[in-house]
């Protein structure tokens, strides 16, 4: 869905001197789009944008690959008439749900507007109670993925902004010491994973702005041969996934957990047995989010994790 989102590209000049070494260059920081977060129900960022000129109120889901609004979003709207693209699957926590697509206009993020960014169009996007969603959709990392992502979740805020080329040094928008790490950007489930460990063993996680905790799948588990300390059968708990599905999942104890810098020692974890084949191995959830500050810049491909924000 990446290359349905269009930009007019913000030129940056840099002038290099003929015969010299290329030096690492520091991104600028442009302002995209800077926002309040609101969190529904104590763990779901919601921001305001605008679309076609209509404030909508989206819930920001990097775990998300792809974009999506309510039936009542779209009547909201005035019902648009919208371009079909076809079939399409999403894949999470909780299974795998068929969608249709289309297109929406003018997503306006205040410094910027998306030209034909794709949504899908269900109900099954966002989070409901009583049967009425808790937003009018879900920007996903389809949407997401054109900026450099500031989130600042303990105080509340964040911050897009755009893409620098040319440009292999992030600069974090907060004060403050942090940890630099890889991003893998996977074209085929459209998601992005960092480097963790547990138990002295590394793995790939994302980072998930939709999802209230932190989640480990079994089958990663499975494949590293890596077994909990302590497994007590009655701390089993289930979620509600994607389309509203719900999936079981277990409190285990693990040696070490190692997120960027920080190390936690006799770590409990949130262990989901999920069927799902071409996933990440972990899901960093609201648990570290609203705790950390987190700087995603796609321009370079790598994430910085700030240290422990106090509460």
């Amino acid at each position: 869905m990446r290359h349905f989102l269009k930009f007019a590209v913000l030129v940056f000049g840099i002038l290099w001197n003929a015969g010299l070494a290329k030096a690492s260059v520091t991104c600028p920081l442009v302002l995209a789009g800077d926002f309040p977060v609101t969190f529904i129900g104590g763990r779901m960022p919601v921001i305001t944008v605008k679309v076609g000129g209509v404030s909508l109120d989206m819930m920001v889901d990097s775990g998300a690959g792809i974009s999506s609004i309510t039936n009542a979003a779209w009547e909201k709207l005035g019902g648009p008439p919208f371009r079909n693209i076809g079939g399409s699957y999403a894949t999470g926590a909780g299974g795998t749900v068929q969608l249709n697509t289309g297109l929406l206009e003018d997503v306006d993020t205040g410094h910027a507007i998306a030209k034909d960014q794709a949504f899908i169009v269900t109900d099954s996007g966002v989070p409901e109670l009583r049967h009425k969603p808790l937003a009018d959709g879900v920007l996903g990392y389809d949407f997401l993925d054109t900026f450099d992502i500031g989130l600042d979740f303990p105080d509340k805020h964040l911050s897009l902004y755009f893409l620098a080329p040319h440009c292999d040094s992030p600069e974090a928008p907060w004060a403050g010491d942090y940890d630099q790490e890889p991003l893998t950007l996977h074209n085929d489930s459209m998601d992005a994973t960092i480097p963790y460990g547990i138990d002295n063993q590394t793995f790939q996680g994302i980072i998930d702005t939709g999802a209230d905790f932190t989640l480990v799948f079994q089958s990663a588990l499975d494949r590293a041969r890596i077994e909990p300390a302590v497994a007590p059968a009655n701390l089993t708990a289930w979620g509600v996934g994607i389309g509203g599905r719900k999936f079981t999942y277990r409190i285990e104890k693990f040696d070490s957990i190692t997120i960027g810098a920080e190390q936690f020692g006799n770590a409990w974890l949130r262990v989901a047995n999920v069927p799902v084949d071409a996933f990440a191995d972990l899901s960093l959830g609201e648990d570290y989010l609203l705790t950390h500050r987190v700087f995603i810049s796609n321009a370079t491909q790598s994430v910085l994790l700030g240290l422990t924000v106090a509460k």
